[in-house]
């Protein structure tokens, strides 16, 4: 899944945009699809998330698949990227004090964990979770 998220502007750049400083650089004319203003390109993905998108949106578009497939065997890899200050620790771990802001690795270790509880509950599996993060 490839996805496009746009974080809401911050007080400092709310402000600047209410004195006529800054201009939008982006628009979203559908869920799969930006437009780029200052070089008048038209960007398509799996997913575009406006600034508005709720963490629960962003993971089950973009994490929740990965999970499943991990938990079916396979290895999985969900991967950010993006300029300083563009929402990638926010994405990934959002805030752990509210559980409706709770980003991708909180949400994944929950249904994680919650898948390997049933299974212990109902047949009597073992498991041997990991994992690997590496933030540059």
């Amino acid at each position: 899944v490839h996805g496009a998220r746009f974080r809401p502007v911050n007080h400092i750049e709310r402000d600047l945009l209410s004195n006529g400083v800054g201009r939008e650089i982006a628009h979203i004319p559908d869920p799969r699809t930006v437009f780029l203003i200052p070089d008048n390109l038209l960007v398509t993905f799996d997913s575009v998330f406006s600034p508005d998108a709720t963490q629960e949106e962003v993971y089950n578009a973009c994490g929740q698949a990965t999970v499943e497939d991990v938990l079916a065997g396979y290895n999985g890899t969900i991967f950010t990227y993006g300029q300083t200050g563009s929402g990638k620790t926010y994405t990934m771990f959002g805030e752990l004090g509210h559980e409706s802001r709770h980003g991708i690795i909180p949400r994944a270790c929950q249904d994680i964990f919650e898948h390997v509880e049933r299974e212990q509950n109902e047949i009597g599996s073992k498991f041997s979770v990991s994992c690997a993060m590496a933030e540059l």
